[in-house]
């Protein structure tokens, strides 16, 4: 279980329903060297099984044992689900994190106790293993598909970044964004200038350069709200240039 092939399994998510109910399938697409040794642990199933269980069965492989079990993550029967317990459980747990890891550390930045998926995420950031855009897009998901709890999602992450984790959390910001911000056409809110203006702070905090057309679409609208004006500071930072000049011009 230890010895890693080539190619580490792919792990797939989709939301869908299972007798009307949410639930969060996983799909694992791998070679014929994790077929052998894992076998029918990687085929479809409609049960609960706990994460904690999971990680034991499938050593080495949190990503595999953490999309397993987000399979309930959402569901409204009483099932085993993830806990907080099991997110710290996935932190110190070997292998790269995808997307299991992600949404279910997601999850807890939204709907956890304030502050309690902090410490999971400074810990995985501080080994190199966080998926940091994976996440961003992962929050963007469930900030898509349920109530907005953008307000808690800031609060966390300012307080990782603050903690030294300023990279990591621009790196969730890339993610983020592109999935979150008004496209054109759509309606902005404050809640949309708030997350622009924390944005930008990362992203000088950090020195973070690179294009993101999602920002660069909002900071080239002529009208100059608030949201546009964060959306020319942070392309301001991505580019290396004054933003501010060159779309006034």
């Amino acid at each position: 279980m230890a010895h890693r092939p080539p190619a580490e399994p792919e792990v797939i998510l989709r939301w869908g329903t299972h007798q009307r109910d949410v639930r969060v399938f996983s799909e694992f697409v791998c070679g014929p060297e994790y077929r052998e040794v894992l076998g029918d642990l990687l085929t479809p199933r409609f049960h609960d099984e706990s994460c904690e269980r999971l990680l034991a069965v499938l050593a080495g492989h949190r990503e595999l044992a953490a999309a397993r079990s987000a399979w309930t993550l959402h569901s409204f029967w009483p099932l085993n689900k993830p806990t907080l317990a099991d997110l710290e459980l996935l932190v110190t747990a070997d292998g790269p994190a995808g997307q299991g890891v992600a949404l279910i550390m997601a999850h807890y930045l939204l709907a956890g106790p304030v502050g309690g998926a902090v410490g999971p995420l400074l810990r995985l950031a501080a080994t190199g293993g966080l998926p940091g855009e994976e996440l961003g897009r992962q929050l963007a998901v469930l900030l898509e598909r349920g109530p907005d709890s953008l307000s808690a999602v800031v609060e966390a992450l300012r307080a990782a970044a603050e903690r030294g984790a300023h990279r990591e959390v621009w790196e969730i910001m890339r993610g983020l964004l592109p999935g979150y911000l008004p496209g054109p056409g759509e309606r902005a809110t404050p809640v949309h200038t708030r997350l622009m203006r924390f944005a930008a702070d990362v992203a000088e905090w950090a020195d973070a350069r690179g294009d993101l057309p999602a920002v660069t679409e909002l900071a080239g609208r002529r009208r100059a709200t608030e949201l546009v004006r964060q959306a020319r500071r942070l392309h301001g930072q991505l580019s290396g240039s004054d933003s501010a000049v060159a779309f006034a011009m």
